[in-house]
Parts: C-alpha cells; sequence; structure tokens
C-alpha cells in the first residue's frame, strides 16, 4: 500500500499493489538467470570433458599398449593422429618398441641356432625357456615329456648337484662351471650363469655342451700314446743296453774316435728317448686315472739328500752348484710316495738347469700347517709373465716366446709333476720369478697323521713293504 497527499487539500491518495504481482518480474528475471547458470555450467562440464577426452585418449591408448608391451608382447605400435606433444611420443614409442622388437627377434633366432643347449630358468630352478638343442641334448622334444624344472630337464647326470650349483651361482652372483659331467650315454659341460637385473639376480643361464666326440677323441689319442710309447720302451731299452755292453765291455778294443762318439751318442740319444717315453707314460696313465701311488710317511729331506748325491755322482752340473740346506731341526715325514717325490724334484731340478747359466740350485724347507714345502730355487734367467701363464700346461714351456719350443724338452716335466703331487694330496706352485735373477718353485706334500705313522710301523718290524707298494703300477 503506498499514500500520497494531494496538493491544496485534505485528501491522501492510497495506492494498493498485490505481492505477488509486484516481485512478478523480479522472479522472472532470477529464473532467468538461474537457468543460464545452470545451461553455462552444463556447457563448460561438456566442453571440458570433451576437450579431457581429446587430451587423455592418446594417454589411454599409449597406457594400454604399454601394458600389453609388458605382459611380453612387443608387437604393439601407438596410432599416430597429430603432429602435437603426443603425437611426437607416440611416434618416438613406437620407434622404441620397434627397436626392442627387432632386437628380441634376432636375440632368440641367435638362442634358437645355438648349437649349445640353453635353458633360462628363474631363481628356484623353474625353466623360462629352453632353445631345441637343449632339447635335443637331453631328449626333450617328445611332448609326453616335459620338464618343468632344471632338475627334471638334468636327471640323469652322476656326478651333478643341479640345486647347490644353481644355488651357489645364485647367491653369488658368478659363473659355475661343471666339466665332463656323464648324463646318460653322453658327456656334458655345463655352466651356469646369473642373470643379473640392477642389484638383483634374477635367475640364471644354463648352457650345456656335448663333449662326447672330444671324449672318445681324447680317449683314443691317449690310447695311442700309451701304447705307442709301451712298445718303444722295449726296443729303446735293448739299444741302450747294448750300447752300454759295448761301452762296458768292448771299449778299449775299439780305437776309432769316431765309432766311439757314434756309441756314446746312441748311448746319450737312447736315454733321452727313454725318459721322453717315460715322461709320455707317466703322463698318459695320470690323465686316466691309472697312476697308483705307493703311499708312506717318508722324509723329504732324506730324498733331497739321495738327489743332491746323484746328482754330483753324475757330473752334469756343469760348473753349477746343487745345495740342500737343511732345516735346524727336523722336519715331520710326509705321506707321499717316495719314488714319485723324488721324481718331482728331479723334474724341478732339471728344469732348473736348463736355463740357469751361472750360480746354481738351492732346495730349502718349511713346515706350513699340515704340510711341508721344498722351495727349489735357480739363479736363472727367470720367467717372464707370459710364460708364467703357460706353466704346468701340457706340452707347454715357459720360453721368452711361447710360440716357440726348446728341443731340450717336451714340456710335460711341470705338467706331470703337478699331477703326480695332486695325486699324492699336495700341490706344486710357481712361488716367483724375477726376470735375470731367478725362479723359485714349491713342492707341498701333507704331513703323515700319527695313525698313518703307526700303521707303517708293524709292517716294516715284519719286513713287509708300507701300504700301496703292491698296487704300484
Amino acid at each position: 500500500i503506498a499514500s500520497l497527499p494531494v496538493e491544496s487539500t485534505d485528501w491522501w491518495l492510497e495506492v494498493k499493489i498485490d505481492q505477488a504481482e509486484a516481485m512478478d518480474p523480479v522472479n522472472r528475471l532470477l529464473n532467468v538467470t538461474i537457468l543460464m547458470f545452470i545451461a553455462v555450467v552444463l556447457a563448460a562440464i561438456l566442453i571440458g570433458h570433451w576437450t579431457a577426452d581429446i587430451f587423455t585418449r592418446p594417454i589411454r591408448l599409449l597406457t594400454a599398449v604399454v601394458q600389453r608391451i609388458q605382459s611380453g608382447d612387443l608387437n604393439q605400435t601407438v596410432p599416430v593422429n597429430s603432429k602435437d606433444e603426443i603425437g611426437i611420443l607416440s611416434a618416438a614409442f613406437n620407434g622404441m618398441t620397434t627397436s626392442l622388437f627387432e632386437t628380441r627377434a634376432l636375440l632368440m633366432a641367435s638362442i634358437q641356432s645355438l648349437e649349445q643347449g640353453f635353458i633360462l630358468v628363474d631363481n628356484d630352478g623353474n625353466i623360462q625357456s629352453m632353445n631345441p638343442a637343449a632339447q635335443r641334448l637331453l631328449g626333450l622334444r617328445h611332448p609326453s615329456r616335459p620338464a618343468a624344472t632344471l632338475a627334471q630337464a638334468l636327471d640323469g647326470s652322476k656326478g651333478l648337484d643341479i640345486a647347490a650349483k644353481l644355488k651357489e651361482c645364485i647367491e653369488h652372483g658368478r659363473v659355475v662351471a661343471c666339466k665332463d659331467i656323464p648324463f646318460r650315454d653322453a658327456y656334458f659341460n655345463v655352466f651356469f650363469s646369473p642373470v643379473i637385473l640392477g642389484q638383483g639376480v634374477k635367475g640364471a643361464v644354463v648352457s650345456l655342451s656335448d663333449i662326447t666326440e672330444e671324449k672318445i677323441l681324447q680317449r683314443t689319442r691317449d690310447d695311442f700314446f700309451s701304447i705307442a710309447t709301451h712298445e718303444l720302451r722295449t726296443p729303446l731299452t735293448v739299444i741302450r743296453g747294448n750300447a752300454s755292453m759295448i761301452k762296458d765291455d768292448y771299449w778299449d778294443k775299439i780305437k776309432d774316435d769316431q765309432v766311439k762318439a757314434m756309441i756314446n751318442y746312441i748311448d746319450e740319444s737312447t736315454v733321452r728317448l727313454i725318459g721322453l717315453v717315460g715322461d709320455f707314460l707317466d703322463a698318459s696313465r695320470l690323465e686316466q686315472g691309472r697312476f697308483k701311488y705307493a703311499l708312506e710317511p717318508v722324509d723329504l729331506v732324506a730324498i733331497a739328500g739321495s738327489v743332491e748325491k746323484e746328482y754330483h755322482a753324475a757330473g752334469t752340473l756343469q760348473g753349477l752348484y746343487l745345495r740342500v740346506e737343511k732345516p735346524a731341526h727336523e722336519l715331520p715325514k710326509v705321506y707321499a710316495d717316495s719314488n714319485r717325490a723324488k721324481q718331482i724334484m728331479l723334474n724341478l731340478i732339471g728344469n732348473a738347469l736348463k736355463f740357469t747359466k751361472t750360480g746354481g740350485i738351492t732346495l730349502t724347507f718349511a713346515v706350513e700347517n699340515t704340510e711341508v714345502a721344498l722351495f727349489v730355487t735357480d739363479t736363472g734367467q727367470g720367467i717372464s709373465e707370459d710364460g708364467q701363464r703357460v706353466l704346468f700346461h701340457k706340452f707347454q714351456q715357459a720360453n721368452e716366446n711361447i710360440l716357440t719350443r726348446d728341443a731340450r724338452g717336451t714340456g710335460l716335466g711341470l705338467y706331470i709333476s703337478r699331477l703326480l703331487s695332486e695325486g699324492m694330496g699336495g700341490s706344486v706352485r710357481l712361488e716367483s720369478s724375477v726376470l735375470g735373477q731367478g725362479t723359485t718353485f714349491a713342492v707341498r706334500l701333507p704331513i703323515a697323521t700319527d695313525a698313518q705313522l703307526r700303521q707303517v710301523e708293524p709292517q716294516l718290524s715284519l719286513g713287509q713293504p708300507p701300504p700301496g707298494i703292491e698296487s704300484l703300477g
């Protein structure tokens, strides 16, 4: 209600308007405003969703491709529909997956074509993959003979603790080699190689090599050497015996110096050949495990003394000295074959004499824990680093040039000495060598235990040979 005075009168004008009618325009404006706001919000949501979908669709597609690649399917690409940052990223990703696919295909083709067996296992020994060569070597080509674990695949191998070797490989992260492993009717070389990813080991690669033919060839060669050298020994012994008889019984009757020189040459040559034949026989029997030892408690110092006397009596030192420095206190006896211990000494001294022009050779002794060590030290030319790498290898000589041979030896002396010492539970090692100053080799043999000493005493009192003499071959 509104009241207004009427001019020049006492009258008032009153006007009455309904509230709903008065507020109707305002309400209509408010409603329109609300509807417009809702429309704007809905439009913004729709536009935002549409815009977000435009940007996130390539990312979702890229994520799906990554997941499929993660599952092992590398033959995946992302469609490139634009030249913006997403398109550039997709193109780069496609290049990466193509490169990965090609690299994997090349790697798998290489593994599949290997002649050696290839088995990939996890840390528990479960087989993840295996190439055809491994299936062929292990006889697993038939589908009725699956192998889920490495132990199942190598079932039938003798002398191979699969679980222990795999554990050693994985725990220490290093290659573990197992050679000459019998497997059914074949022989394998087996290598366990760790698969290292980051800081951890995620499994191992087991490679197999069939060396059956090599073993057969080696055995044939060894048998040939054994037979040939054995057959050579008898005629050589006869030749030497006859040459010695001529020198002992008919030497004064021979007046021609040239004939005498020829007989001396024949005698010296047969002695050398008999030594070579003996080396070949020893090496062959040692390699085939047919060498027997007459093990007994022996005095290493006494053996060295007898060797010293023999060299001085033979007059072969050629102006060089050979000294045995006896220890201040009596050494314990070693448990060894006295003849083979002497053979090792002769080999080391003979080898030193070849390369010593002035001075000589000294033999010293020491007790080291449970072993007695004999050191053979010369004042010779020394051994180069290249020469040291081939020491104790078959037919290898430690010359200045490792590709040349010295006509004074076969390269078997140190090799045989190593095998002999190891067969008696000891070792032969190069202790030191300085070019132009000399070399020291060490022979270590185990000290005889109280039980071994007591075992031989009753037999010696009865005049019986020490244990092992009867099996000497």
